[in-house]
């Protein structure tokens, strides 16, 4: 086993791991030397990051997408609601129709038919 000391840290390989480096293709060279390094950890923890703002962006636009489609919609359903207001006052009485909506109660009541 060969033990190779550097200024801050230990690095311990064995007879086979040496064989692994020096076969190794230039890639997983880099790998042996990043964890040795300790820099490894932190690659992986960036790839992490990475990936997690990636799907954040992607959850930012299906937001957006959805909070536009929902400005889109709120024009006919104020309209509606304004609708249904003046329906429901008319209903309980709170409002008067416009003249010449109804008969008013002055001409008397509508005959059956809705003929005078």
């Amino acid at each position: 086993m060969t033990r190779a000391w550097g200024a801050r840290c230990t690095s311990s390989s064995g007879r086979g791991q040496l064989d692994a480096v020096l076969s190794a293709t230039p890639d997983d060279r880099r790998g042996f030397i990043e964890e040795a390094a300790g820099v490894l950890k932190h690659r992986k923890r960036k790839e992490r990051a990475l990936r997690k703002l990636e799907s954040m962006a992607a959850d930012l636009a299906r937001v957006s997408d959805l909070a536009q489609e929902l400005r889109r919609q709120l024009g006919p359903l104020a309209r509606q609601a304004a609708v249904a207001r003046r329906a429901r006052a008319i209903q309980v009485g709170s409002v008067t129709p416009p003249p010449g909506c109804w008969p008013t109660m002055s001409s008397g009541p509508v005959p059956p038919g809705g003929r005078r």
